[in-house]
């Protein structure tokens, strides 16, 4: 008795071939000598036998298409006219996947669509959705391998041209339903058709998103009946078309290759075959054109050789010979073997999609050979064939399903499990927390909170700032002690169970390490401090960073720190309420360890806690617990691509602002909440159980990373891509071309820096109806109460005027702190620097004591100085110079800042709008910090470099200043001169271009010439006359054709280059220390006190 497989059970059984003695030259894809995988039942004459096996082949690599449309291409001449003459050879493997009932009858299908005749292609567009039991691969080309699945596919079909195009789905959520959609409309719009009207089933495509987009795009929609299919004949039949090649194509393939080929190729099966549907002559047209000639209204070229069998053994030259690469060894293997995709949807039709057989990478490789035979796969004594492990790799069970959409029962495979039975118990080092109420985490008594005797009082937490802010509280002195011996270790699949054990030469150079890196809490500044960056030259016994940072700031803690202080009990409740939020949003799901996939990092997870303040009171009005990914172990290609993310610079808002003022628009201030997890997760990632949390189960568990977590490297990039297609396709904001972070919608503009913005516009009603518009896209957001108050640490405060105060009172008081200068007895200074002094390096002076932590006050003031006080600039780029190495001078001049902000500690900038538009004054000094009889600076090329000071203005308002060094060493005052210049209109040209865009769309931009205008003052004749002649003088030829971007705008008008006085340079106070009388004369000018 025959014993059936189990890949008979699903594919049926072995097809039987007629070997044949002719050679096969595997490298000729013309050669006819290719076997035909002949099949049984064929009794054909010899005559017509070759014909007939040609026929097959010309089937097999057309994805088993119906023999009609392979007969009409013989008779247009695309293959050989001999073949639509000879008799229609049997395909076995299409009756194995094409089998269905018998026909009892036929019935004419009712249409609901009015009879009227179809007349170009996009008229109208039938849509149905295909789910297929069986989860399928989703192609990666780098990177980790993907366990998400391919569950969904939505078809279109076009009626004119019976064209269908195919969009794969992971979900039926709106989102990726949409994206289909618009997917589509890409596609049609490339070949200039616009879609009018869809016909669909209920269901998904009833809901209020699809219907919406309809609506927005002024199209048309149409469904069938409630469970009436067949009024959507048109798509559903194209469906079923597609599931039977798609199903023959794997069962070929399988038959010949059945360790390599499974069920869950079915994506790529399917869409190979609507290629070859959209690539051969349909019924509806008689068979005269191909419905992609109709849809395209162009003559594609349809080419056999271009065809190959789906699922084919696909031999790819080693990357190294690709690239030309010098070295390769002379005898090694030149091709590995992979499976043929089909052809890549975004490339040319030759570059072919391969999937790898041992890494289970998908790529689109050029460089390959075909053998739509299979006979190399076939093992045999004089034919190893490389061990398919693909399945393994991308997390499908070798063993498990390979049926071919026929619904058998299989065994389905592990699926991600988020256990119910298990407790989640926040709990410091120490012990557990009462953290309230018991919710999805189970709380226990409150004994291990760190309690204190009588003798040991806490130190409390102030409500309201003290009387002296240089008395503010810090965290109780302790010691804390890091070593390699106590950190954690990566956790991978493989090392589990596994100790790592310390590399130290012995044990006394352990202990001196251990003592080298104690630190005492109250007395470092805020900075980070890394044990492997103050001991690189040793091994260390774990691959994980070993940190921990100081406390610059009292209400910024670790977990460990927060579980010591006071109001710890309050840490434990956001602890509680964080996590619960996590699990509830499904941000994080419980997976055992034993299904992780083997060799997947484990990322550890952190805690920061921080007490959130009112800027004005200093009261805490809550504790934030916020958990993160610790991105610090992610590899570029692997755990994630790109990291750039777009925010909004100062002067963009500031130049809002202003248009807010001089229209008397409204503004409101929003807050997206818990920002970033509202985006998918980019990569399939895992994490360590937190701190304080214990899983009270005796299986090991780990958590699966679902949503955008904070903390990825990734994370800043992959939110604002949502939130922008979110903002544009959902809510129907049009973004700006020349800011990304500028969207208008209407007559209001909306600009926004990663999860905080700022809506205006001239009336409340209609930004009340664009908020609620966001939070029907999906947006989870919140408008900060009081109304636009305090953006981004800025204090924006309405004056008595109708103007705008900008200033940073509470960061001015931290750099006092810092700097000790909080006392009555301080000094106060008129200007922010000496006039008769120019810092230079000081290689014999004396270092700075590090009384206060240097380059964290200067990242403060600089900080400062962009937002709100450019009268600092000079004075802080000139310190920021030396942070490298700082002497005692430095630290004075730093000092000197701080004392010139001690006298104006509650100033910042005002913006009052004017009727001018745009405004530059540029200015330069000529090598300033050189000194003819100073051995130090004539010996050193920086100090012959000049200083740039430039200030755009817009509408009498100060948008944007900069004061610079050089990167040039300019030969005259009149090359500085020219170069600050052209520096300056680098910045401003931008910003006008900006304000151009907002005209044109119908804004009020608050002039009355036809053009937006730069009026830029220069102080120097030799650099009016170049920026306005269009030749090159002999002197200033040199100059780097950078420098001269801005003549076109001045030729035609747009610029217009003016003199000024220097007694009138407003930018003379970025590129030099002023006497007291003539800053603060600059002073009034530019900041309006």
């Amino acid at each position: 008795m025959e014993t059936v497989t189990e890949v008979e059970k699903d594919f049926g059984p072995p097809i039987q071939t007629v070997p044949t003695s002719e050679p096969v030259n595997m490298f000729d894809l013309n050669s006819n000598s290719e076997e035909a995988d002949q099949v049984t039942e064929m009794n054909l004459q010899p005559s017509t036998e070759n014909d007939s096996a040609e026929l097959l082949r010309i089937h097999h690599k057309f994805g088993h298409v119906p023999f009609q449309r392979l007969q009409a291409m013989a008779k247009q001449g695309t293959i050989p006219a001999r073949l639509g003459k000879c008799p229609v050879p049997v395909c076995a493997s299409c009756f194995y996947g094409k089998a269905t009932k018998r026909a009892k009858g036929s019935k004419t299908p009712v249409s609901i669509l009015p009879l009227k005749k179809i007349t170009r292609p996009g008229e109208v567009v039938s849509v149905d959705c295909l789910t297929s039991a069986t989860p399928g691969l989703i192609a990666q080309t780098a990177g980790g391998l993907t366990h998400q699945r391919y569950l969904h596919a939505i078809v279109f079909v076009d009626h004119y041209s019976d064209l269908s195009y195919l969009h794969l789905l992971k979900t039926q959520s709106g989102d990726e339903v949409l994206e289909a959609k618009e997917a589509f409309e890409t596609y049609a719009g490339s070949f200039g058709i616009d879609v009018r009207h869809y016909h669909a089933d209920n269901g998904i495509f009833n809901a209020r998103a699809w219907r919406t987009s309809c609506s927005e795009s002024h199209q048309g929609l149409s469904f069938a009946g409630v469970n009436a299919h067949h009024q959507n004949g048109r798509a559903e039949r194209r469906v079923r078309s597609l599931q039977d090649m798609a199903r023959t194509m794997l069962v070929h393939a399988n038959h010949r290759w059945p360790e390599a080929i499974t069920a869950n190729l079915w994506p790529y099966a399917i869409r190979a075959a609507n290629d070859s549907l959209n690539a051969t002559p349909c019924a509806r047209h008689k068979f005269k054109s191909t419905p992609l000639q109709i849809f395209s209204r162009a003559d594609v070229d349809v080419n056999p050789k271009h065809w190959i069998p789906f699922g084919s053994p696909v031999y790819v030259l080693e990357n190294k010979l690709q690239a030309a690469h010098p070295i390769y060894e002379k005898w090694k293997s030149r091709a590995r073997l992979g499976i043929y995709l089909g052809r890549s949807p975004m490339h040319a039709r030759s570059v072919a999609l391969v999937l790898s057989l041992s890494t289970g990478f998908v790529s689109p490789q050029y460089h390959v050979v075909f053998y739509p035979s299979f006979r190399t796969v076939h093992p045999s004594q004089s034919n190893q064939v490389p061990k398919c492990v693909w399945q393994t790799k991308c997390g499908f069970d070798k063993q498990g399903p390979r049926e071919v959409l026929q619904g058998n029962q299989i065994e389905e495979e592990p699926q991600f499990i988020s256990p119910t039975d298990i407790s989640i118990i926040p709990e410091p080092e120490g012990g557990p927390i009462d953290a309230g109420a018991d919710i999805a985490i189970q709380v226990n008594d409150e004994a291990n909170v760190e309690q204190t005797t009588e003798n040991e009082q806490p130190e409390a937490i102030p409500t309201a700032p003290p009387e002296s802010l240089g008395q503010l509280p810090t965290v109780p002195t302790t010691t804390t002690t890091t070593t390699a011996t106590t950190g954690t270790r990566r956790l991978t699949r493989a090392n589990r169970g596994r100790r790592t054990e310390p590399t130290f030469q012995s044990l006394q150079e352990r202990e001196i390490l251990r003592n080298e890196v104690v630190v005492d809490d109250s007395r470092v500044p805020a900075e980070l401090f890394s044990f492997a960056a103050m001991h690189q030259h040793r091994e260390l016994a774990t691959e994980e960073l070993q940190a921990m940072s100081t406390t610059g700031d009292p209400d910024v803690l670790q977990y460990h720190q927060a579980m010591r202080q006071p109001d710890a009990r309050e840490f434990a409740n956001s602890v509680k309420e964080e996590f619960a939020s996590m699990l509830n949003n499904q941000i994080l799901s419980f997976i055992e360890l034993a299904r992780v996939p083997p060799g997947t990092t484990i990322f550890p997870a952190v805690w920061a806690m921080k007490r959130k303040r009112r800027v004005k009171t200093r009261e805490v009005y809550k504790w934030k617990a916020r958990l993160a990914f610790d991105g610090s172990r992610q590899v570029a290609g692997v755990h994630y691509d790109q990291t750039y993310a777009p925010v909004a610079s100062w002067e963009t808002i500031r130049l809002l602002l202003t248009m807010v003022l001089k229209n008397n628009w409204k503004t409101r201030q929003l807050d997206y909440v818990l920002a970033f997890p509202q985006a998918p997760a980019e990569r399939e990632l895992y994490m360590k159980i937190p701190k304080g949390i214990q899983v009270d189960s005796s299986t090991e568990y780990v958590l699966k990373v679902e949503r955008n977590l904070y903390g990825q490297k990734q994370a800043g990039r992959v939110w604002n891509q949502h939130l922008v297609r979110r903002l544009v396709e959902r809510v129907g904001f049009r973004q700006s071309v020349f800011d990304d972070c500028v969207f208008y919608k209407g007559s209001t503009i909306y600009v926004l820096y990663t999860d905080d913005s700022i809506l205006m516009g001239p009336n409340d009603q209609e930004l009340d109806d664009i908020i609620r518009q966001i939070a029907d896209a999906g947006l989870d957001i919140t408008e900060e109460e009081g109304g636009l108050e305090d953006f981004l640490g800025v204090n924006i405060e309405r004056t008595s005027e109708g103007g705008f105060h900008l200033s940073q009172p509470q960061l001015i008081e931290q750099i006092l702190t810092d700097l000790n200068l909080l006392g009555e007895n301080v000094k106060i200074r008129d200007t922010p620097a000496l006039s008769t002094a120019v810092l230079s390096e000081f290689p014999d002076s004396v270092d700075h004591d590090q009384h206060f932590h240097y380059r964290s006050v200067i990242g403060k003031l600089n900080y400062l100085e962009k937002s709100t006080r450019p009268d600092i600039a000079y004075a802080v780029h000139q310190c920021a110079r030396f942070s490298k190495n700082p002497k005692v001078e430095h630290a004075k001049a730093v000092k000197l800042i701080g004392r010139y902000l001690r006298g104006t500690r509650n100033k910042g900038i005002y913006l009052r709008p004017t009727d001018d538009s745009f405004v530059v004054w540029a200015d330069a000094d000529f090598s300033g910090n050189w000194k003819p009889d100073d051995n130090e600076t004539t010996n050193n090329a920086d100090t012959a470099r000049s200083r740039s000071g430039y200030i755009v203005s817009y509408l009498g308002c100060p948008v944007l200043w900069k004061s610079q060094l050089q990167t040039e060493i300019a030969l005259s005052s009149t090359e500085s001169e020219y170069i600050s210049l052209s520096q300056s209109l680098r910045k401003a040209i931008p910003l006008m271009e900006l304000v151009k865009e907002m005209k044109v769309l119908g804004y009020n931009v608050g002039q009355t010439v036809p053009a937006v205008h730069c009026t830029l003052f220069e102080d120097n004749a030799g650099a009016l006359c170049l920026a306005k002649a269009p030749a090159m003088r002999p002197r200033t030829k040199h100059i780097n054709v950078k420098y001269h971007h801005f003549r076109a705008a001045v030729a035609a008008g747009e610029v217009t280059v003016q003199y000024v006085s220097t007694d009138d340079q407003v930018a003379d106070m970025l590129t030099k220390a002023n006497p007291v009388s003539v800053f603060e004369k600059h002073r009034q000018r530019l900041m309006g006190w």
